[in-house]
C-alpha cells in the first residue's frame, strides 16, 4: 500500500512462469525490480534471473534485514518502506 501511493506497480513472470518478481516499477525512467521478503531469508532466484536477463541499474529487496547494498541489489528494511 505504501508503494502504490507513489508508483504504478507491475508484476513480472518469465515466459515459462518459473520466475516471478513481486513488483516491477518505473523509477526515474528506469525499470526496477522489487522483491519483498517477510523474514530474514532473502534468497531469491527470481530476482537474480531478472537482473541477469535485463541488467537493471538497481534492484530493491525489502526485508527484515538491515540496509545493505550488495553490487546492484539494495536491501531496505521493511520499516523504511514509507520513505522509498
Amino acid at each position: 500500500q505504501q508503494l502504490i501511493q507513489n508508483y504504478n506497480l507491475y508484476y513480472f513472470t518469465s515466459k515459462d512462469s518459473v520466475y516471478e518478481n513481486d513488483l516491477v516499477i518505473n523509477k526515474n525512467g528506469s525499470v526496477v525490480p522489487i522483491e519483498i521478503k517477510s523474514g530474514k531469508n532473502v534468497k531469491s532466484k527470481s530476482l537474480k534471473y531478472f537482473i541477469t536477463k535485463y541488467n537493471p541499474e538497481f534492484a530493491y529487496r525489502f526485508s527484515l534485514m538491515p540496509y545493505e547494498k550488495n553490487e546492484n541489489i539494495i536491501n531496505i528494511p521493511l520499516y523504511a518502506l514509507s520513505v522509498f
